[in-house]
């Protein structure tokens, strides 16, 4: 008895009971400091639970902390998740980051295209990962305005991850704190990558979209690859619809460059001698293998004629006795004749050879190459494979030492064959809508971590 009494005494110093209305309250002053006598309230307990996402332990100990204060309470579980996030990213710091979010925001006459990586893709789909993408988004499109309050006209502008992680999201806050906390929550590093910033005069429109997107996102749209399109025109009311095909043919094709409405398409491209793969060494083009031989390719013709065989004889003449002879059709279907200066050199080649011709090389087809340069004593060895490439490629024309091969020029946004209409090349597809691409940028998650990796 005189132990409980010893206990309850120590505990507390007065103990006041008053009765009201038939209840019994009590108040008790704590003069121990060592005795927690504030137990967290339940019902705040949860409401801060709910509101803070954190642990049931901390939110219980913040609540006891500060005399069941939910504000108090709060300030303090930020202020620890910020003190053990950076402890926590500083550990986590080399670890890769390849997985996470594009977000994507579009305005009247701005749009924001974000890049937020994680390790893993099960954390890409928390929802705490996602309001750190939608809380980079909005960091960076609040930095844009503010940069470009006077400006007008079209601006564009790319934000790198050291630049984005010193934006504020307010109260003294900036994002490498909110990357932090985030980190300290979900236990995986995490980088804010990269950020791209469109601003546009209010005739302009920007086309967007986001490939493998995150549901039930509204205001800034998530997923693996995404797209901004600034494009003018297009048909009254389809603008949107137009916008977003556009931005499905970037994330598709993945285009490097935005060319030229005239450029042509990559089928075309390839009759071009010069800018083909060259046969012989599929590694470099002709015009780069000629570069190799120190060498300059042209390609002449001259019309058919009718040529004398002697004694006033012509070659109609010969094909006329051949036809006798054998008892069948013939003609003499065309032939070509070059001269060409000392210093120069003619190539050729036969496929399908016959066998036990000399004088004349003969078969079922042919190429004749008049090129310059080469090196020393490799001369006749260029000729025959430049006319090797000629006979298996069958280029049309010539094109320049500069052109661009197939396989580049198709990263041109505007000669590519268009994703929704393989018929017609981008080119063709805004014409028939009366549009006009003006720039583009496409994001893939991932695609530039290996880049910038400490």
């Amino acid at each position: 008895m005189k132990m409980l009494l010893k206990c309850v005494f120590g505990a507390a110093a007065v103990n006041v009971f008053k009765v009201r209305h038939g209840c019994i309250q009590q108040s008790v002053q704590s003069v121990h400091t060592g005795c927690q006598l504030f137990a967290a309230d339940k019902a705040l307990l949860m409401k801060l639970r709910k509101s803070t996402g954190y642990t049931f332990i901390n939110c219980k100990k913040a609540l006891e902390k500060f005399d069941n204060d939910p504000a108090q309470a709060e300030i303090w579980l930020h202020e620890q998740a910020q003190k053990e996030g950076w402890s926590k990213a500083s550990k986590l710091e080399g670890r890769k980051a390849k997985e996470g979010l594009i977000g994507v925001f579009v305005g009247e006459t701005a749009a924001v295209m974000v890049e937020v990586n994680c390790e893993t893709d099960f954390v890409a789909r928390n929802e705490k990962f996602q309001q750190l993408v939608k809380d980079v988004t909005f960091a960076t499109l609040d930095h844009h305005r503010d940069q470009n309050r006077s400006k007008s006209g079209y601006v564009k502008s790319v934000l790198t991850g050291d630049e984005l992680s010193r934006l504020s999201v307010g109260e003294g806050a900036t994002l490498a704190d909110s990357v932090a906390l985030t980190i300290g929550r979900l236990g995986e590093n995490m980088s804010v990558r990269r950020a791209v910033t469109v601003g546009v005069p209010a005739e302009w429109r920007i086309g967007s979209y986001v490939h493998g997107a995150v549901s039930g996102q509204r205001d800034v749209a998530m997923g693996r690859y995404g797209a901004l399109v600034v494009f003018q025109g297009g048909k009254d009311g389809e603008q949107d619809v137009l916008g977003r095909r556009l931005g499905q043919h970037v994330v598709g094709e993945a285009p490097l460059s935005l060319g030229n409405m005239d450029d042509l398409p990559c089928g075309e491209s390839e009759t071009r001698l010069l800018p083909q793969t060259f046969l012989a060494d599929p590694s470099r083009t002709v015009a780069q293998f000629l570069r190799g031989q120190q060498a300059k390719s042209v390609l002449t013709g001259d019309e058919l004629s009718r040529l004398s065989v002697g004694e006033g004889a012509t070659l109609a003449d010969s094909v006329a006795l051949t036809i006798g002879r054998l008892g069948e059709n013939m003609s003499v279907r065309r032939a070509v004749t070059v001269g060409v200066p000392a210093e120069w050199r003619i190539g050729s080649y036969v496929h399908g050879a016959v066998s036990g011709q000399r004088d004349v090389a003969m078969g079922r087809y042919g190429a004749l190459v008049v090129f310059q340069g080469g090196k020393d004593g490799e001369q006749d060895v260029l000729g025959r494979r430049l006319g090797q490439h000629v006979v298996g490629e069958a280029p049309l024309s010539l094109g320049n030492m500069d052109d661009l091969p197939c396989g580049e020029s198709e990263t041109r946004l505007l000669p590519q064959t268009f994703l929704a209409d393989p018929s017609r090349t981008v080119a063709q597809f805004l014409r028939g809508q009366q549009a006009k691409v003006l720039d583009f940028v496409r994001f893939q998650c991932g695609e530039t971590s290996g880049k910038d990796e400490k």
